[in-house]
């Protein structure tokens, strides 16, 4: 038996609520502060000393001073707090929507197993039948023709024995066939036909 929730529609219905319990959780995030972090490191060098005489040579290439700082910004999205609300209540409201749908697609899955079970069990029931009645035809089919052989009967009960025979030979074929049907049709409703492939592959039982 699968659960209806490894059907492919369910699943596929479970992605779409998924994705719209993700929008939803994206937009709450909208109302979060933004918190920057900026910094400076300086260094200045000069090649002349205090007194203002050159030093000469590479002196001044190398950095004499330095200087750093640091500063911490923060961001709230007031402006935008009515916008983000209309939006997070639409997508809540789509939330909503997706779950009903996967709910009813549940439901729906449910409803096609149970059909095709009902279904394949008749079938079954019928096939069941059917040998019964064909190993009924085959004798009386056989009791017709010696009957008729010894001058007890006529060759029109004959006929109409081969005639229930042929109609027996049908009913059950079918019946079978109806099986193989709904088997399908379940394997279907379950949304995984791998285990009538197995089946009808040589083999298979």
């Amino acid at each position: 038996v699968v659960a209806p929730s490894s059907h492919p529609a369910a699943v596929a219905q479970q992605s779409i609520l998924r994705q719209a319990q993700d929008q939803v959780q994206i937009i709450h995030h909208s109302y979060y502060p933004g918190i920057y972090l900026q910094s400076f490191v300086s260094g200045i060098g000069s090649g002349f000393s205090p007194t203002g005489v050159p030093r000469g040579g590479a002196k001044g290439l190398g950095l004499g001073t330095e200087n750093y700082g640091a500063a911490v910004t923060v961001t709230f999205p007031i402006f935008a707090i009515f916008g983000i609300r209309a939006e997070e209540k639409n997508a809540k409201a789509n939330v909503r929507a997706q779950t009903n749908y996967y709910h009813q697609t549940l439901l729906g899955i449910n409803d096609q197993v149970e059909q095709a079970q009902a279904m394949l069990d008749g079938a079954r029931q019928v096939a069941e039948n059917t040998p019964v009645e064909l190993s009924a035809a085959r004798t009386g089919e056989i009791q017709s023709r010696t009957r008729y052989q010894a001058g007890l009967t006529t060759i029109v009960e004959v006929a109409d024995a081969e005639s229930l025979l042929e109609q027996a030979e049908i009913n059950d074929a079918l019946a079978k066939l109806a099986v193989w049907h709904n088997i399908a049709n379940l394997a279907a409703a379950e949304g995984n036909l791998e285990p009538f492939f197995q089946l009808v592959r040589p083999g298979g039982h």
